[in-house]
């Protein structure tokens, strides 16, 4: 069976006052229909975004 998401090297970078911060470096993730997965709010919306 395929993974339903599959993530690769996701990097997420967000803008502060005193320069680029680095939220989400380079991770990497699947999952499996049926699997719960729990994360942040931040690789959330990065998955979100990698789908459309």
């Amino acid at each position: 069976m395929s993974p339903i998401i599959e993530l690769d090297e996701v990097t997420k970078v967000f803008e502060a006052p005193s320069g680029p911060v680095r939220a989400v470096d380079g991770i990497s993730l699947s999952v499996e229909r049926g699997e719960v997965f729990g994360g942040s709010a931040t690789r959330a919306r990065a998955r979100a975004r990698s789908c459309g």
